[in-house]
């Protein structure tokens, strides 16, 4: 079934009417929400604890992994960063010794060449 391009014109007008409707709706909503988290924020919010919506700190987990979050500078883009290990970056990266897993990989592949270049030799 083929619409005119009239019709098509018809339906994306309601479209866009539609989207601004709603869009004015959500931002009564947000206005609305907003000003109850305002009014209930004012003398309340003097016994919030830390990590509560009103207080807008960084709700940490419980266990050692995590335990330097809040010891991190305000600026540093990695605040937020979850961990599952207690050794930093820079130990995790040691541990990977100098080589990558290629460079790894490819130097074996090259002893087993070798070796299988020597029993043919042989």
């Amino acid at each position: 079934m083929q619409f005119r391009t009239r019709t098509w014109f018809i339906i994306s007008l309601l479209f866009f009417v539609a989207a601004a409707v709603f869009w004015q709706l959500g931002e009564r909503k947000l206005a609305r929400d907003k000003a109850a988290k305002s009014a209930a924020s004012g003398p309340a919010a003097a016994g919030a604890t830390a990590g509560s919506p009103v207080t807008n700190a960084p709700i940490v987990p419980a266990g050692a992994t995590n335990a330097s979050v809040l010891a991190t500078n305000a600026n540093d883009p990695l605040r937020f960063r979850l961990s599952n290990t207690t050794l930093t970056e820079r130990q995790l990266l040691d541990r990977l010794g100098e080589q990558t897993f290629a460079e790894k990989g490819a130097q074996q592949t090259l002893r087993e060449i070798e070796a299988a270049r020597a029993v043919v030799q042989e």
